[in-house]
C-alpha cells in the first residue's frame, strides 16, 4: 500500500512540474522576450493601446496581440514558442485590423512603422 502512496506522490510531482515549466515558466520567458523585441524595435511601451496574451497550451505558444497608438489600422501578433535551439526568439506577424486571417502584404509594408526584426536581429 505504501508503494503505491509513493507511486502516486511522484506522478503529482512530476505532473506538477511539467505543469510549472510549460505554463508559468513560459508565460515569464514568453513576457520577458517580448519585452526585449519591442525595446529592439524602439517601441515605447506608452505607445501601446491594447495587448492581448493568449496561451496556446497544445503548441506550447505564447502569444501577444498589439495595436499601437500610432498604428490603429494593424494588429501586431508576436508569438514565443519555447524552443530548445532558440529559446529566446518571437516571431512578428501583422494584420490589418478588418482582416485578422491575412497577413500584410509587401506593398502595404511601408505602411509599417515597427517592421519585424531580420534573423540576426532578433
Amino acid at each position: 500500500m505504501k508503494k503505491i502512496g509513493m507511486f502516486i506522490l511522484i506522478l503529482i510531482l512530476i505532473i506538477f512540474s511539467i505543469w510549472v515549466f510549460y505554463y508559468p515558466y513560459t508565460k515569464y520567458i514568453a513576457n520577458k522576450n517580448f519585452d526585449k523585441y519591442i525595446s529592439r524595435q524602439n517601441i515605447d511601451e506608452k505607445n501601446i493601446l491594447s495587448i492581448e496574451e493568449n496561451w496556446d497550451y497544445p503548441k506550447y505558444q505564447y502569444y501577444f496581440l498589439v495595436t499601437y497608438k500610432d498604428q490603429i489600422g494593424y494588429k501586431y501578433e508576436y508569438q514565443y514558442m519555447f524552443n530548445i535551439e532558440n529559446p529566446f526568439k518571437i516571431k512578428l506577424y501583422i494584420y490589418k485590423n478588418e482582416n485578422l486571417s491575412k497577413g500584410v502584404s509587401i506593398k502595404d509594408m511601408s505602411e509599417i512603422k515597427y517592421p519585424p526584426l531580420t534573423q540576426e536581429e532578433n
